[in-house]
């Protein structure tokens, strides 16, 4: 029973959208979210595709049609930056192994740790031991609203030159890094004398028929949901440059990311490597190279991976052997301090799918 201040109805439309336990899953885990939380859920079961909208008013959920409006999907960029390397990889251009000094014609300053190099494979993994972020991106000058939209080829050539300073021996830790994830679509650029915007156009986005998916936030403002911040205000959306953008810039639908999905469940050597174990981080958690994979059972992998920035939060969790996957955009802020729910709210939702 959830006992709560506030007491959430599901508006008529409820019925054709959600089951009665799929409804008391949404309730327990939105009702403390602010009004005018939004949410675009897509359903998977077999092949089937069921979408679904969510706004939070004081005491009901409103049932809306939004599968094809926009919101920031944040990490989620990260497994695309993943797809991309596995792209270069099937062709030859490069390989997992590769270490990323290679790529660079000056030198890193901490680019050898105990004998030690960062490979391409570490930097999809999280272990190549670089820190979450680029401390020094955190300056008087940053605007925390958009605190990644100044952050260029200069700045990173700088940090990695200069400052750069390894917390770990690379390849011996998992330590969830988008500096890692923005050097890998970066070096990948480089390689490919490309912008991120067009290897994802190129390499996914249109052989996929993502229309409505982007980098680039002018392409899309006019149908994207407004970002809520912590207290639930309207907040500003965030730009990336081709340094970072690997690890969080991409705009997408309910629409476009279950194409995504699908490319999935198909055989497939582009989609299906970064799925492959690369570390394993515990009894019940490995990574491949961007998907992490939660072990529920011998043969019941879920592959999923989340997105937060600062006006949204994203999650998409899949059961590749059962065809079966749920993805959820909202306008919930990652500061805000159950934006976990968003994660569990998605796991909640996939068990109760016929699995």
């Amino acid at each position: 029973m959830i006992v709560s201040s506030r007491a959430f109805a599901l508006d008529g439309d409820a019925k054709n959208n959600f089951t009665r336990q799929q409804a008391d899953t949404l309730r327990k885990y939105l009702w403390k979210f602010p009004v005018n939380t939004q949410l675009s859920i897509a359903m998977v079961n077999n092949g089937k595709v069921t979408y679904a909208g969510v706004i939070v008013d004081k005491d009901t959920f409103h049932i809306v049609e939004n599968r094809d409006s926009i919101f920031e999907i944040g990490s989620l960029t990260k497994v695309f930056t993943s797809v991309l390397l596995s792209t270069f990889v099937n062709k030859g251009d490069v390989k997992i192994e590769d270490h990323i000094q290679d790529y660079f014609d000056y030198g890193l300053k901490d680019g050898n740790v105990s004998g030690k190099q960062i490979t391409l494979g570490m930097l999809a993994n999280h272990t190549s031991g670089l820190p979450r972020i680029d401390m020094s991106m955190m300056n008087n000058t940053t605007d925390m609203n958009d605190p990644y939209a100044k952050y260029d080829e200069k700045a990173l050539k700088d940090y990695l030159q200069n400052k750069m300073k390894l917390d770990t021996v690379p390849g011996v830790k998992f330590s969830y890094s988008n500096l890692g994830g923005g050097l890998l679509g970066y070096i990948l650029c480089q390689k490919e004398h490309s912008t991120y915007e067009n290897l994802v156009q190129n390499n996914i986005f249109k052989p996929l028929g993502m229309n409505n998916s982007t980098t680039f936030l002018a392409y899309v403002k006019d149908k994207m949901v407004k970002g809520r911040n912590a207290a639930g205000a309207i907040t500003a959306n965030w730009n990336f440059t081709d340094a970072t953008a690997g690890a969080g810039a991409i705009k997408s639908n309910a629409t476009d990311m279950v194409k995504f999905m699908q490319a999935n469940f198909t055989p497939n050597k582009v989609y299906d490597l970064p799925r492959v174990r690369s570390f394993t981080i515990s009894d019940k958690m490995f990574i491949g190279l961007g998907w992490l994979c939660k072990v529920e059972r011998a043969k019941d992998n879920i592959y999923w991976h989340n997105g937060g920035t600062g006006g949204y939060r994203s999650c998409l969790a899949m059961d590749i052997e059962k065809k079966s996957g749920v993805i959820i955009l909202s306008n919930v802020s990652s500061f805000h301090p159950l934006n976990a729910n968003i994660d569990k709210l998605c796991f909640a939702l996939l068990s109760s799918l016929s699995r």
